[in-house]
């Protein structure tokens, strides 16, 4: 088959040997299922204590235990917790039979082994000969300055680390002090308690008339209770500062308040001069409006008046020159009778084509006054067009002017607050100084 089978120590059990098997060929192997690729042979020694026995594997399939085998696994069953029935017992000893694979059952079986070792991962941090910083100096890189967990930052990490356990501790005894408990002292840690007292005695005199708590611990407690005297005379000084404080935060309010007062009026007169204002210019507009429209409608009902008093006109001409033409003609037939009837059609003739004459310049007049109106009106439209356009343009402006003022108007106030607020600060700061 082009596989390889290595020679191996084995000890079956449950229908199963383990085998290595090596394919050295680049490409894959199949094996059929019932193919024989090894022999399995029992190995014995000649020192009966360490003779091995290979037994043949069983090909029923079926999980039989010998008789030493279930006594390690009643052995297993009776070490379990008091109160067990024995029907639990039985089922207990029925499912380790079932997985009796994965117990060592007798001594050839493989127990553990110390050749590989697991290590399991604490999350302390672990600072490596590398990462330590000796001394901090402008030639250390900057990275060592940020706190990592792991790299050059590991050491910042247990520095502040270290420091918020010993503040924590502090803070802890201080508190203890404070309530009148004694907390143990630690072996190394007469450091801290000789800080804790120390701090106990400050933090006495920022309190302005609490300076007997610092006196609990050696000469650092009674400095803090000298402190803490001044404080308290200071105490009883503050009176008239906060009652100033008072007083100056009141006006800065009363000014602000006027401020914001008189602000909101003049833009409130400003918007609503410069809104009477857009008003009154857009009503002169649609007056102009109005009076152009008015104007353009006299206008093109005069040219129709005009254009139908020329078009009379031409055809009462045109009637007196035909009765005039038919006058003479008539009169002509009479007198020049003998002349003939083709002098006669002749003038007939002319008078029509005069007539047909008169007729097209009359049509054509009426189309130029027709078209003279439609030009009309449509300069009409543009100028209505343009005075809409101005009028949104105007509202537009006064609506960006008041949005303007309103802008201008709420910076001044917020400025106004910022000023008194700075105002209060300044007044508390000085009063904290003075009570300090």
């Amino acid at each position: 088959m082009g596989v390889l089978v290595a020679h191996a120590l084995v000890c079956p059990a449950n229908n199963a040997v383990p085998l290595h098997v090596l394919n050295p060929r680049e490409e894959p192997v199949i094996v059929p299922k019932g193919t024989r690729i090894a022999t399995l042979e029992p190995l014995e020694r000649e020192t009966p204590d360490d003779v091995i026995q290979v037994h043949a594997v069983s090909a029923t399939g079926n999980k039989s235990l010998s008789s030493s085998e279930e006594g390690v696994l009643w052995e297993m069953v009776s070490t379990v917790v008091s109160g067990v029935t024995e029907s639990q017992k039985e089922q207990l000893f029925f499912m380790f039979s079932n997985y009796s694979d994965v117990f060592c059952l007798h001594p050839n079986d493989m127990g553990h082994t110390t050749e590989v070792k697991h290590h399991i991962d604490t999350a302390r941090l672990k600072i490596k000969d590398e990462n330590l910083i000796p001394s901090f100096d402008p030639d250390v890189s900057l990275e060592c300055s940020f706190p990592t967990t792991t790299g050059a930052g590991v050491c910042v990490t247990a520095l502040l680390d270290f420091l918020g356990r010993a503040h924590n501790n502090f803070l802890t005894e201080c508190k203890m002090k404070e309530q009148g408990e004694h907390r143990p002292r630690q072996p190394g840690s007469g450091h801290e308690s000789h800080a804790g007292g120390g701090g106990s005695g400050q933090g006495g005199s920022r309190r302005c008339g609490g300076g007997g708590t610092g006196a609990n611990t050696g000469a650092d407690g009674g400095a803090g209770a000298g402190r803490g005297a001044p404080a308290a005379s200071a105490a009883g000084g503050g009176q008239p500062a906060a009652a100033a404080m008072a007083v100056g935060a009141a006006l800065l309010l009363l000014l602000v308040a006027v401020g914001a007062a008189l602000l909101l009026l003049l833009l409130l007169v400003v918007g609503a001069a410069l809104l009477l204002l857009l008003l009154v210019v857009g009503a002169v507009l649609q007056l102009l409006l109005l009076l152009l429209v008015a104007v353009g409608a006299g206008g093109a009902l005069l040219l129709l008046v005009v254009g139908a008093a020329l078009l009379l006109l031409v055809v009462g001409a045109a009637l007196l020159l035909l009765l005039l033409l038919l006058v003479v003609g008539a009169a002509m037939l009479l007198l020049l009778v003998a002349v003939g009837a083709a002098r006669l059609l002749l003038l007939v003739a002319v008078g029509a084509a005069l007539l047909l004459l008169l007729v097209a310049v009359g049509a054509a007049l009426l189309q130029l006054l027709l078209v003279v109106g439609a030009v009309l009106q449509l300069l009409l439209l543009l100028l209505v067009a343009v005075g809409a356009a101005l009028l949104l343009l105007l509202v537009a402006v006064g609506a960006a002017l008041l949005l303007l003022l309103v802008a201008v108007g709420a910076a001044l106030l917020l400025l106004l607050l910022m000023v008194g607020a700075a105002l209060l600060l300044l007044a508390a700061d000085g009063r904290g100084q003075h009570c300090i």
